[in-house]
């Protein structure tokens, strides 16, 4: 259960992920772990990130995070992708990726990117009218994340100046 599948709306894979090691697991979060990154992508092209990475993912969230780190284990940013929720089972973790992309910086500043790709999808794949609220709110909560120095923005590698 340490790959990640992930799947754009139409149910194509554009991505697996495959973590060392599924560090915690509690009612809210599952939370892998690698020292290194192997990605396979949609084509199957494999690429290895040779720093830490931590994956937070949210059973009932429409939103999960990536936590990269340098070599030196200081911070480097953190992915949070606008997500419909995981599909977690025994043999399979997946989720289906909404295109928006927020970034945090080790200064907390967040930038939001590929809303033109979650626009232009959503009129060809007619996603259903609540996820535009269900975007909003994803946004604000991992924002206030962030500001509030909550979890998982609450580890001493997270610093803001």
């Amino acid at each position: 259960m340490n790959d990640v599948t992930v799947k754009k709306y139409d149910n194509s894979i554009i991505r697996v992920f495959h973590f060392d090691r599924l560090l915690k697991t509690t009612s809210q979060y599952l939370q892998f772990q690698s020292d290194t990154q192997l990605l396979i992508s949609e084509k199957g092209e494999q690429k290895t990130l040779s720093y830490r990475t931590d994956f937070f993912m949210y059973p009932n969230k429409w939103f999960n995070i990536f936590m990269f780190y340098n070599e030196d284990e200081s911070f480097h940013d953190a992915f949070c992708n606008f997500t419909m929720p995981p599909q977690i089972s025994d043999s399979d973790t997946s989720f289906v990726d909404l295109d928006i992309d927020l970034i945090v910086m080790p200064d907390g500043s967040i930038r939001i990117e590929d809303e033109d790709e979650f626009i232009s999808r959503a009129k060809l794949w007619k996603y259903p009218a609540d996820f535009n609220a269900k975007l909003k709110e994803a946004i604000q909560e991992i924002t206030s994340l962030v500001m509030k120095k909550n979890h998982p923005f609450d580890s001493s590698s997270f610093l803001l100046h």
